[in-house]
């Protein structure tokens, strides 16, 4: 049975992602770099509405489950494939090409 939501050549697409992420090493060491970008969108921006309580003798950590919500954040970070680290980091109120 095909899965008709499915890309014709989806599996060709992955492949050569996958054939630039291996190469990547390599090309580091001739200067190139090989950046992979994610962008995650409606993060909750939250902070808690009371402090843990600390760790005493024969007890865990306690934390409250009550919040406070400060709206949404977008993030757009780009990960160098070779060295495995964060390259840049930009968090905003909204998405748009000018921030991408």
């Amino acid at each position: 049975m095909v899965d008709t939501a499915y890309e014709a050549d989806f599996d060709d697409k992955v492949n050569d992602i996958n054939d630039v992420y291996k190469q990547a090493p390599e090309r580091a060491k001739q200067g190139q770099r090989t950046e992979s970008i994610d962008e995650m969108t409606g993060v909750q921006a939250l902070e808690r509405k009371h402090p843990d309580l600390p760790i005493l003798p024969g007890k865990v950590l306690r934390r409250e489950f009550e919040y406070k919500r400060h709206g949404t954040l977008s993030f757009t970070c780009n990960f160098d494939v070779a060295h495995g680290e964060l390259a840049a980091c930009t968090a905003s109120k909204t998405r748009n090409e000018k921030i991408f």
